[in-house]
């Protein structure tokens, strides 16, 4: 083997590493809207800060009281900002292709003026006003534009939560021990992380703390309640003793309120092509309809929000809208981000057990477990984008629920 040239014999003589290589000017190609993702020159990781007090108080014959406040703030968290989207151009056409400055008509991406009257600001004319290309009509149109386009991965968002434990529990006997606790909690950020930046989650890119409000994983009230008691009366009566002794049952109770989730408009009425749009609340009319959910098919058995309490922001405006007929028009709704949230979540699983002592250490247990005791379905969050023809219902169980499910084992100790 040749140590200045290992790659000069054998059956393979070219190195399996090549070294990349920079095309040249003529080679270098630059396809009309092209992904780019691009990090700024220096990238500022995130961090959390993280702070804890409780307070534990020994309440005798086992039982133990604590409170305990968890609190945590994280700055610098990664985030997609959209780097060409479209600019909103409130005007409409005047005569003889006046009246749209800044919608492109040279280049690549230009486009012929409207008739008069007609809006400046289309869902078909997006490429035509997005930010880079109208910046360079020669060259702006390379990037791809919109929330899903080419994107600056930066690091200003940012997220808090503070939660209050409540705990009672009651130290093992022999007889019973006891674990409850109740969390009191309220997570906020910006964006929820997706796992990848090739995107924004945020309504206006240029504003992202308008976004700030309640996180995805925000259970404002979790509570857990786990109970192991055992059947030991100090009965007279042998038989009375064989009967009631040697049970055991074990409930585990866990309920939170609903996951928050949010409420897209479904179109771009801002003419960004973000994506992000949500729409308007109706003052007065009830959000949630209260009502029992069923296994029937059509809004009056899976009806959760309430249709009527959303609307369009451009809705009862007359037609054609225009900037000059719908004050709407190119707007963004009242809703902030994650304020519905779906229904609460009731779990309650047990198992009973009848240990038979045989002699001395040796013993069997017959045990019966049930998962989801009551049979109670627990539903997912609605259809919560506002053109959707099943919008507001709940077709669908939560993640991972399951119907009644039994499972018996018999264990033998020794």
């Amino acid at each position: 083997m040749s140590f200045s040239s290992p790659w000069s014999v054998g059956q393979f003589n070219t190195s399996p590493f090549p070294q990349p290589q920079v095309p040249t000017p003529a080679q270098a190609q630059f396809f009309a809207q092209s992904q780019y993702i691009v990090m700024p020159p220096q990238f500022r990781a995130s961090y959390t800060e993280s702070w804890t007090a409780s307070v534990q108080r020994d309440l005798g014959r086992g039982w133990q009281l604590q409170l305990q406040y968890i609190g945590s703030h994280t700055v610098h968290m990664p985030m997609g900002t959209p780097l060409s989207p479209a600019t909103f151009i409130p005007a409409v056409w005047g005569a003889n292709g006046t009246g749209c400055t800044g919608i492109v008509t040279s280049g690549p991406a230009a486009v012929k003026p409207g008739a008069a009257g007609t809006p400046c600001s289309t869902t078909a004319n997006q490429a035509s006003r997005y930010y880079l290309t109208q910046q360079n009509p020669a060259q702006g149109n390379s990037y791809l534009g919109g929330g899903g386009g080419s994107v600056l991965v930066n690091y200003n968002a940012y997220a808090n939560y503070n939660g209050l434990v409540t705990t009672v529990q009651h130290r093992l006997s022999s007889v019973f021990s006891l674990l409850t606790n109740y969390t009191w909690s309220k997570c906020l950020n910006i964006y929820d992380a997706q796992g990848d930046y090739a995107g924004t989650g945020v309504q206006i890119p240029s504003r992202p703390g308008l976004d700030y409000g309640p996180c995805g994983s925000d259970y404002r009230n979790i509570g857990n309640v786990v109970l192991v008691t055992k059947s030991n009366f100090h009965l007279e009566n042998r038989a009375a003793r064989l009967i009631v002794n040697n049970w055991e049952f074990a409930p585990l109770l866990h309920i939170q309120s609903g996951a928050p989730f949010n409420l897209p408009a479904g179109q771009d009425n801002s003419f960004t092509n973000i994506g992000n749009d949500r729409p308007n609340r109706i003052p007065g009319l009830p959000v949630y309809l209260h009502q029992s959910i069923r296994s029937g098919t059509g809004q009056a058995n899976r009806g959760y929000l309430n249709p009527l309490a959303f609307a369009q922001v451009t809705a009862g405006c007359p037609t054609p809208l225009t900037p000059t007929t719908c004050p709407g028009y190119g707007t963004y709704g009242n809703i902030s981000r994650n304020s519905f949230r779906g229904p609460n979540l009731v779990q309650l699983d047990a198992q009973i057990s009848r240990i038979f002592p045989i002699w001395e250490s040796l013993a069997a247990t017959l045990r019966l477990e049930a998962f989801n005791v009551p049979n109670h379905p627990n539903f997912a969050t609605p259809a919560n984008t506002l053109t959707s023809g099943t919008f507001g219902q709940i077709s669908a169980l939560a993640t991972g629920q399951n119907p009644r499910i039994f499972q018996g084992s018999v264990k033998l100790t020794f």
